[in-house]
């Protein structure tokens, strides 16, 4: 949802978009999340590892 704001008043827009298109992002986003890992050699991380790094980020290491 995009909101405008302007300093007189607040007004609210939404932009919809069809079911097909949203799937269809959603896929795009999904498939270049995956070429990124494997490009950084992570995509064949057992679910630990992945864990360890969500731990290691989240401590700032």
């Amino acid at each position: 949802m995009n909101t405008a704001v302007s300093t007189e008043k607040q007004t609210t827009s939404k932009r919809t978009f069809p079911k097909k298109e949203i799937q269809q992002r959603g896929w795009e986003a999904f498939l270049a999340l995956r070429a990124e890992a494997k490009k950084n050699g992570l995509s064949g991380m057992t679910l630990e590892e992945i864990n360890e790094e969500i731990r290691l980020a989240r401590e700032g290491k």
